[in-house]
């Protein structure tokens, strides 16, 4: 009896944890750290995008794909950044430390627009984007 009891326990908190919405669900659009040149793209289908653009023109770029519920396993660079929203702030905490994003009041730089097909590198862009 104590068995089947444990069982049935144990069936409806998966069930409860499964239907617990992500954090990532409200995540989806465009994040942008503290007016830097750096961004992160969540997309309704779970994948993700970080771009950023260093002092010198070089980008830095790499996929990842949104685990449920609260983390970015990126494929380079970044490794596992988990997620919290907090009001319309949205912070990724991971190896390098937290970081706090607004809300992108504009688009990415032209250099991660042209870097997104090819992510998970880094390049030198000119100022028009152009690698």
């Amino acid at each position: 009896m104590r068995t089947l009891l444990a069982l049935i326990f144990g069936f409806f908190s998966i069930l409860g944890y499964a239907r617990t919405p992500s954090a990532l669900a409200s995540a989806a659009g465009l994040w942008q750290f503290e007016g830097n040149t750096v961004w992160v793209q969540i997309d309704q289908d779970g994948s993700a995008y970080q771009c950023r653009v260093a002092v010198d023109g070089t980008v830095y770029a790499s996929t990842g794909t949104v685990v449920a519920p609260s983390a970015i396993h990126w494929r380079q660079i970044w490794g596992i950044d988990q997620v919290s929203l907090q009001a319309d702030t949205m912070v990724l905490k991971g190896p390098y430390g937290a970081f706090r994003y607004q809300r992108a009041p504009q688009a990415m730089a032209p250099a991660c627009v042209v870097a997104r097909p090819r992510s998970n590198i880094s390049f030198k862009a000119d100022a028009s984007g152009a690698a």
